[in-house]
């Protein structure tokens, strides 16, 4: 899953995989943006300081929407209602906002105090009393 993000970072940016991997894993090591940029040029093929913060936020806004994917698939898998057309809808999104619109429709509404009223047979006693 993580390669498929590199991937993504790197198509959007028009970089290659490698200076994508590269400027991450100095992020896992604890290196800094200006850091990277100045003292490891030669190893990132020369990005500037904006793709190097391009990549750290896309790559970020890949992961959180990858994750999301799953929790999706996941929860729609418990209630039945995945099928491969669906499936395939939600890994082709590239944007939150078209995955949350995706799934919308199967979300389980919040339950108020009043639906909840009315499901434990209440509504015939608030009738008489309104």
């Amino acid at each position: 899953m993580e390669s498929k993000n590199y991937e993504i970072v790197a198509k959007e940016l028009n970089i290659t995989v490698s200076q994508v991997e590269t400027v991450l894993n100095y992020f896992k090591e604890g290196a800094t943006v200006p850091f990277i940029a100045r003292y490891r040029q030669s190893q990132t093929n020369n990005l500037n300081e904006e793709q190097i913060y391009a990549i750290q936020s896309l790559y970020l806004y890949a992961s959180e929407l990858s994750k999301r994917k799953e929790k999706i698939i996941e929860k729609l898998k418990e209630l039945n209602l995945l099928n491969n057309d669906l499936e395939q809808k939600i890994n082709s999104c590239t944007k939150k906002s078209e995955l949350e619109s995706i799934y919308e429709p199967y979300k389980s509404g919040k339950i108020t105090k009043a639906k909840m009223a009315i499901e434990l047979g209440l509504m015939p006693l608030a009738l008489k009393i309104w």
